[in-house]
């Protein structure tokens, strides 16, 4: 047991989790009154060498959480992990998702071995206007917001082979958003696009975002506000067509020439690709027409969309981590989160009933109890900021001031070290929940091993949830129950044994005021002109596979049609595929989506490539 603790304690301090949207009236969107470009910063660096990036394959990519981050020599396992995940990309059975079973293309190589004549990516951050999302307690009328985005170009006698539109993955901080210069999680965003698209001779657009960012003074409206945020990055078009023309006219193809578009995404954007698509499709259309675009095909990876129908039932329902065990208490459906681990990777034996595979079991149930509480606090909040009635507030968090004021997190060193259980100050002391995406200037706690303001974010979201859910006296804690003791319901997450993970005992059940806002969020159904891909893992614990499933018509309804122009056999076996428990402790676990960032793009280049 002191093992598992151990893990938990390293799974809270170091690990991040990443994730997933109704939105503007487009009535008042005029496709002229936005995408002016503002601003354009210098270089944001001399340009990223292409043996800069192949060199970061390895710790920012398919090794990502298993390499050392700190220039220490990597252990016997990580090298066995790594050289595990390079033999199952390049491997004959993964051939048609990531194309690079060929020797003379492969991940060593790769992005220095292109046929595109790149040899630098040079970096610049774009400052230009998009519309808001309207408060709709106050009139319902979009804002005029000065935002950025970061844009690459491949550059050295490159040639241009399209442009790629890409909407990234969730960050809970304001900063950590692909344009900016130094944050660590920004800059990793930065280094996966230079290196799986612009190395290959593409240019990269991708919007920070409403809310974050240069926009950092409002609340980004996340998850159940797609529309504005997939806006975001239709309009950075605009812009991005001023830039090159001012800086590289040579990039600028003649009129009856136009340039091909690609939509791609991750996580979060997952969504706001499908739903740029579909606009671009339609009441947008005049955008590509403006800037001599033509779109070729969009690739949605692990995105949430079907919001309503799949995403939400996922964060209120306690989801058995490996099989749709039956529970008396619930209707269950299977999520296809990760089992943590099925077979012992270097040695083949089954990962069930030992010890060592408890542990994964744990660390995996871990994982997605703490990315549900952390991606739903964000959603809620950015639905009560701009549906704000007092009805909507009492429903999500009136029952429960202690987690909204933030000042009960629980002491997790002293529980994981066989001490007591006692209350602590949370990493932002006195900050409240809505302070933690709003405020514009967090920095890293003196105290606690986190690497980026996100990390820091999560932990006091999850401990504050924990300490402030049930009954508050020290002996009876509860996590997302209906009040067991906490060391209970903590042994039966780690076991495996039940799986606690809804976020329905710290935020009440949805009402009726956000049910028609997330139905409008939903883009899992809509007719396409246009060829879309969607790729997606075996098991994910944060945006659950089943979205990908209802829009791929695989479960018995109606997906995004015509199927002829919707590829959905790009399921990537993430049992193939692992990542490290934590920075600190060589466990290892089946690839999840936190870590798979860099894993997927690859399946999307190859999807770009073919058109």
């Amino acid at each position: 047991m002191k093992q598992l603790r151990l893990l938990l304690l390293n799974v809270l301090l170091g690990t991040t989790l990443v994730a997933c949207n109704g939105g503007v009236d487009r009535a008042n969107t005029n496709v002229n009154t936005y995408g002016h470009l503002i601003k354009t910063s210098d270089p944001l660096n001399s340009g990223y060498s292409l043996a800069f990036l192949q060199g970061g394959v390895q710790p920012l990519g398919v090794c990502f959480s298993i390499t050392n981050e700190n220039g220490s020599p990597p252990s016997p396992l990580n090298n066995a992990l790594c050289g595990l995940n390079n033999q199952y990309i390049q491997s004959a059975g993964a051939s048609q998702l990531f194309n690079m079973n060929s020797s003379n293309h492969d991940l060593s190589n790769f992005i220095t071995n292109n046929s595109a004549g790149v040899t630098t990516v040079t970096p610049y951050q774009l400052i230009y206007n998009t519309p808001g999302q309207p408060y709709l307690f106050a009139g319902g009328s979009p804002s005029n917001e000065q935002v950025s985005g970061l844009i690459l170009v491949p550059n050295n006698g490159a040639t241009i082979k399209g442009i790629v539109l890409y909407y990234h993955g969730t960050v809970l901080d304001k900063t950590g958003v692909p344009s900016t210069k130094d944050d660590p999680e920004g800059l990793r965003t930065a280094y996966i696009l230079a290196a799986v698209y612009a190395s290959q001779g593409y240019i990269v657009v991708a919007p920070d975002y409403v809310g974050q960012g240069e926009d950092a003074q409002v609340m980004h409206p996340y998850a159940v506000y797609p529309q504005v945020n997939a806006l975001s990055g239709i309009f950075m078009l605009n812009a991005a067509q001023k830039f090159l023309t001012q800086n590289y006219p040579a990039m600028v193809p003649p009129q009856d020439q136009p340039l091909s578009l690609y939509i791609t995404s991750y996580s979060e954007g997952g969504a706001y690709a499908l739903w740029a698509s579909r606009f671009l499709q339609n009441d947008y259309a005049a955008i590509l027409t403006n800037n001599n675009l033509e779109l070729k095909r969009t690739v949605g990876i692990s995105g949430s969309y079907n919001l309503s129908g799949v995403q939400l039932p996922f964060v209120y329902q306690n989801s058995n981590n490996y099989k749709p065990a039956a529970n008396p208490r619930e209707n269950r459906v299977n999520y296809n989160v990760s089992p943590g681990m099925t077979t012992a990777p270097l040695s083949g034996a089954l990962c069930i009933g030992d010890e060592f595979c408890s542990s994964q079991v744990g660390a995996a149930n871990f994982n997605m109890a703490v990315s549900k509480a952390n991606l739903a606090s964000y959603a809620f909040t950015s639905f009560i900021n701009y549906h704000y009635n007092s009805a909507a507030f009492d429903v999500f968090f009136k029952s429960n001031t202690d987690f909204l004021s933030m000042n009960t997190c629980l002491n997790f060193v002293t529980y994981l070290s066989n001490g007591p259980i006692n209350i602590i100050n949370c990493p932002y002391n006195g900050m409240q929940l809505q302070q933690l995406f709003t405020n514009t200037n967090l920095q890293l706690p003196d105290k606690g091993d986190y690497r980026t303001v996100s990390e820091a974010i999560g932990t006091q979201i999850f401990s504050s949830a924990m300490g402030s859910a049930g009954d508050n006296g020290l002996s009876t804690y509860s996590f997302f129950t209906g009040g067991e003791k906490f060391s209970s319901v903590i042994k039966s997450i780690l076991t495996g044994a039940e799986l606690y993970n809804s976020v329905g005992m710290f935020v009440n059940p949805v009402s009726s005021d956000i049910k028609p806002v997330i139905a409008k969020a939903d883009t899992w159904q809509f007719t396409t002109n246009k060829p879309i891909s969607l790729v997606y893992m075996k098991y994910d614990s944060v945006v659950t596979n089943v979205n990908s499933e209802y829009a791929c018509n695989m479960s018995g309804q109606s997906g995004i049609t015509p199927q002829s122009l919707v590829n959905c056999n790009l399921v990537v076996d993430n049992t193939n595929l692992y990542s490290q428990f934590s920075k600190d402790v060589p466990l290892p676990l089946f690839l999840e989506h936190g870590d798979a960032e860099f894993t997927l793009n690859l399946v999307a280049l190859a999807q770009i490539q073919q058109n």
